[in-house]
């Protein structure tokens, strides 16, 4: 997963506007707390270096080959590949 700045994220990732909700450090740790327009908040550690503020506009990005996707009754459904036409 990569938090980035709301302009970039890199490729082969899919993305999600967010706002920064929430930041908690926790010792060596950090915490942010993100609103992508659903009920919850997502929440993400942040590693490096990164400074999140409060109200920060963001980019959520989930690299697609680590993604599983679920239909409504919880079945997996197939990862596409780009040798796969039907996809």
């Amino acid at each position: 997963m990569v938090l980035a700045a709301a302009d970039m994220v890199p490729l082969g990732m899919m993305a999600w506007p967010a706002r920064i909700e929430t930041v908690e450090r926790l010792g060596n740790m950090m915490f942010a707390f993100l609103d992508i327009g659903g009920a919850d908040p997502v929440t993400v550690q942040i590693f490096g270096d990164l400074a999140p503020q409060i109200g920060e506009a963001v980019r959520l990005g989930l690299p697609h080959a680590s993604l599983h996707v679920l239909d409504p009754n919880g079945t997996a459904l197939r990862h596409a590949t780009a040798s796969d036409p039907r996809h």
